[in-house]
């Protein structure tokens, strides 16, 4: 039986968090979205007869930008709702709201919502981009490759430790400075600057983690974790000094990501996109379904 449901729109990020009937994700929560430099939001739901939340979507605008995201500068975005909701009606409303106000855009993850393509084409959105994702599962055992296994050993015999760092305001500055400084040695750029990860930090504190590999004290291997929901972690800034390649730090690290996620219940590691606008990245997809990740797609659904 379907759900019946009223519709609203509410301009901005009101907290509607305790008339919620499901699990909110971090990225559509409002202590996320007050971290983020959005000019503009709206919020839509659907409320059933008890006035309970059935189903929610936030879109933001960025400066400069004409276009409404679900979401800008998150790697989740799209539709919340419990199960048995029948989006089509509910996307129907939000196309009429906005199709005047400019290009709109949701991201939609096989992860979280893998079946609104019929809603949301029969809404006017259309397939705009289509980006390989991987993901573990830590409810099954991970089928990690013997020789990552073997890598693993290597790191460890050669006196390669597994710690966490708490993410404090103390420790924060260093964690950036250090991935900064691998990435630099890719010749790539940390996409979030110190100011604005100590911002977030400060802001979520139960929501960020860093698991590091040390060897003889010195971090050589990093990654910041961020807590989606209850079951769901998403590796958000991993990273490893090149100077200790032969150690293949980064397979130790994750190994032992896995086993401590596990303890605490999780039961998705989310390790992020694989492409670039839809152009995958074999190296990178091959390394992380080696570590045992299964791919996925998340799309892009625009509405002109």
């Amino acid at each position: 039986m379907s759900i019946k449901a009223s519709f609203e729109l509410i301009d901005g990020c009101e907290d509607l968090s305790e008339q919620l009937g499901f699990e909110p994700m971090l990225y559509n929560q409002q202590v996320y979205v007050e971290c983020k430099d959005y000019v503009r939001m709206k919020t839509f739901i659907a409320r059933a007869e008890s006035g309970l939340i059935v189903a929610r979507i936030r879109f933001a605008k960025r400066s400069g930008s004409s276009n409404w995201e679900s979401l800008p500068l998150a790697p989740y975005g799209g539709l919340e709702m419990v199960d048995g909701f029948e989006a089509m009606t509910f996307f129907r409303f939000i196309s009429d709201q906005l199709g005047t106000e400019g290009p709109a855009f949701i991201k939609v993850s096989e992860i979280h919502n893998d079946d609104l393509a019929d809603a949301l084409n029969s809404a006017g959105f259309v397939k705009s981009i289509e980006d390989i994702n991987h993901h573990v599962d830590l409810s099954a055992e991970v089928p990690i490759h013997g020789m990552e296994l073997r890598r693993k050993n290597k790191a460890v015999k050669a006196g390669c430790t597994f710690s966490v760092v708490p993410m404090t305001t103390e420790n924060t500055p260093m964690v950036h400075q250090f991935i900064g400084r691998c990435r630099q040695q890719q010749g790539l750029e940390i996409n979030i600057s110190e100011d604005d990860l100590l911002k977030s930090v400060k802001a979520m504190p139960a929501h960020y983690e860093t698991y590091v590999i040390k060897l003889d004290g010195e971090i050589i291997a990093a990654a910041v974790t961020v807590r989606v929901t209850s079951k769901i972690v998403y590796n958000y800034l991993p990273a490893s000094d090149k100077g200790y390649n032969h150690l293949s730090p980064m397979v130790m690290l994750m190994i032992q990501l896995y086993e401590e996620l596990k303890i605490k219940g999780y039961s998705i590691l989310d390790w992020g996109l694989t492409s670039i606008d839809g152009h995958i990245q074999k190296g990178l997809a091959d390394f992380k379904e080696a570590m045992g990740a299964q791919r996925t797609t998340r799309y892009v659904y625009a509405l002109e």
